[in-house]
This record gives C-alpha cells, structure tokens and sequence, in this order.
C-alpha cells in the first residue's frame, strides 16, 4: 500500500468531496480515537449536488454492536458505501486491504472482513454528509445481461468466501445477500429486461450455491411465486425475509 499518511480515505473519479470533509473527520477523529475506521453520512446526486432528494443520503447506523454490522453486510442491506470511512492504514494494511479478486461489491467484501477481523468502527449518522456518490443511470449500458451477469457472479462468489468464516447463526444471516440479487433478476424478468434463458441462468446460480437446504427451499419457492403472477404479490418480498429470518 503507497499511502504515505496515517489515514485513508477512498473517492471513485464521478463522485465528490465537500471542502470540509478532511477537517469534520479529522476533528471526530482527535474525539475519537481508538477507532480502525470512522464512518460519516454520504449524499447522492445525479449531475449536481442538491438535485436528489435529502431522504436518498446514505446514513450509516448510530454506533451499533459490530455483530449487527456484519449482519446487516451478510443480508445485504449495506450500512455504508465506500467512501463513508476514513481508515486507519495501519488497520487496513493489517487485513490486506481490497480482495482483488472480485470484479464488484469489493467494498461489501472488504467491509465484513474488516469487522469479521475486529474492526473498531465508530459512525456519526448525525452530522452533514461530507462525501457526494454519483447516481449514474446509464452504468448497466446498453448489455444488461453482462451487468446482472456479473452483480450475481460477485453475490455467489460472496456468499462462497464468507460462508466457511461464519458462525451456523451468521451463515443463515447470510442468505440475505443470495435473496437480495434474486429479488432483483425477478424484477428485470418480469420488466423485459432479462430473457427466460438469462434469468433460469441467473437464478439458477443464486439459488444452487445455498448450502442450507431450508433457505434453499424457500428461495426456489420464491421464484415460482414470482413467476407464475401476472403481477408481482404485494408484501412477497417481506413475507419471505421473514420467512428467512432476515
């Protein structure tokens, strides 16, 4: 790693940083310092800064337990993005920073290791967002197969690297990030945007690597409901995570 400071903070190229985001999180930091990484709000915007809603800022959970972060990593219902933390180096070099292997969700990746490996977080969902993320609409382009193609190869690949690091409780938890993507390829099916062949494909995969046969079931069964309605079922979505305990 070339940092050459004690803290990192990362920024992809069509995103943003407000003039007082190295000063607010220096300073939370000098209050805070027994940390490996300190998470702050993030606003969303699609050319500039103020043309999406407020209720669209991205505002991680007030100081939780790490096991409820990592939960929430496991189901997929992502507490941060990116560049919401600043790091400490030292901490992030120590777990060996971004798993290069994955070609998307290197960041949900990193983020449960960093706390399955003990990170010390620390969050301010109370203060302004410092950090911009750019909502692109066009970044499926014109092959939404190969997008979807690779969000539920990344899933899969996921779900394969956690499940043998996990408790029996955390791999049931993690069936949450197999739901999640199927949810979604059902909806692209259902819209026209995904073939029958791309989405047997597709769910098939999402489906197949479930190693808990319970979970397993209620997955396929999820798929034949959606399926066969002409309509998507109103409530489906959440009748299921209960049923999967997410």
């Amino acid at each position: 790693m070339n940092a050459l400071g004690e803290f990192i903070i990362f920024l992809d190229a069509d995103d943003l940083m407000q003039p007082f985001c190295i000063v607010q999180r220096s300073s939370e930091i000098e209050n805070w310092p027994n940390h490996d990484l300190w998470v702050f709000p993030m606003g969303l915007f699609y050319k500039k800064i103020g043309d999406s809603s407020m209720k669209m800022n991205w505002t991680p959970p007030a100081n939780s337990k790490e096991a409820v972060l990592i939960d929430l990593f496991l189901k997929h219902q992502l507490p941060w993005q990116t560049m919401q933390p600043i790091w400490r180096k030292s901490f992030l070099t120590q777990i060996g920073g971004f798993n290069e292997d994955f070609n998307r969700l290197q960041d949900v990746e990193l983020h449960t290791r960093a706390l399955l490996e003990g990170a010390r977080v620390c969050s301010f969902p109370d203060l302004k967002p410092d950090v911009y993320y750019r909502i692109d609409e066009e970044r499926i382009g014109v092959n939404k197969y190969n997008f979807y193609l690779k969000q539920v190869g990344a899933s899969v690949q996921y779900y394969q690297l956690m499940y043998p690091k996990l408790t029996e409780r955390q791999q049931k938890v993690l069936t949450g990030t197999l739901f999640e993507p199927l949810t979604m390829i059902c909806f692209q099916k259902r819209i026209g945007d995904l073939t029958k062949e791309e989405f047997e494909e597709l769910s098939d995969a999402l489906i197949n690597v479930c190693l808990n046969p319970i979970h397993k079931r209620k997955l396929i069964r999820y798929k034949k409901l959606e399926m066969i309605s002409p309509v998507h079922p109103k409530g489906l979505k959440y009748i299921f995570k209960k049923l999967l305990h997410l």
